[in-house]
């Protein structure tokens, strides 16, 4: 008699705040729930029509060969770079022709579910307004960087290269990186990046997109930070760096 299936187990409770990926919108989520149809169901088509109408104005552009390409954010990533080298490695033409609305001829079958959390995802991201977007990721990068830097920690990137949504730092001398990482998942319930290829054990990638960008993140980062340090002997005032961020938040 084979082993009962185990039940479903309820996935932990975390704040996401690595690379990728960032914390979801409940919406998104319940968006990501509702019931799947055909991926040709006018239904469907409509959400398409509303996909591509979202992007354009999101992306601030008029391109009618505006569409979205299920894949991973390397794949984005390799198909850009590939495309500059060797000219189109992605053939849009087939793409092209399943996304306009006057042919709508088979190429793929479309992930259903997936687009409608992207779906819902432009719905917010024009809700809440591209230039108040890009302020609150601003401001609590303004106000990670202030912390960070109260603890004497240094940003790995120049300041004119900096994204303020992942922040790339260099791990203080003597403090044990998967020690610190570990303890902050496991205890805080907080997760960051570590760093890759030469500077991985130097550096660690803290993440503030979207649902994650938010001061309770910042706040609740910083003070699971200064306990970490604190147990590996680091040495730094304590409390500074929530009152330095907080600085940003009055």
């Amino acid at each position: 008699m084979s082993a009962p299936i185990p039940p479903v187990v309820n996935a932990p409770r975390r704040i996401l705040m690595g690379p990728g990926p960032s914390d979801t919108h409940p919406r998104v989520l319940a968006a990501l729930a509702q019931l799947m149809v055909g991926h040709l169901d006018p239904f469907f088509l409509k959400i398409m029509n509303e996909v591509q109408a979202m992007l354009r104005e999101v992306f601030q552009m008029t391109n009618q060969l505006t569409l979205a390409v299920s894949g991973t954010g390397s794949a984005g990533m390799e198909t850009c770079v590939d495309n500059l080298v060797q000219s189109w490695y992605l053939d849009l033409s087939m793409v092209r022709n399943y996304w306009a609305e006057s042919s709508r001829a088979y190429h793929h079958t479309a992930p259903i579910n997936m687009n409608y959390g992207f779906h819902e995802a432009l719905r917010i991201v024009l809700e809440e307004g591209l230039e108040a977007r890009f302020a609150r990721h601003l401001k609590n990068h303004l106000a990670l960087r202030a912390g960070l830097t109260a603890l004497g920690m240094q940003f790995a990137v120049a300041e004119e290269h900096r994204l303020p949504i992942l922040n790339a730092v260099f791990i203080p001398q003597g403090v044990d990186d998967a020690a610190v990482r570990g303890r902050l998942l496991h205890e805080f319930g907080i997760q960051i990046g570590a760093g890759l290829g030469p500077m991985k054990g130097k550096t660690w990638r803290i993440g503030l997109m979207g649902e994650t960008s938010h001061p309770r993140n910042v706040l609740n980062f910083l003070a699971g930070l200064e306990n970490c340090l604190s147990m590996q002997g680091f040495s730094f005032q304590a409390g500074a760096s929530i009152a330095a961020a907080n600085h940003f938040y009055l």
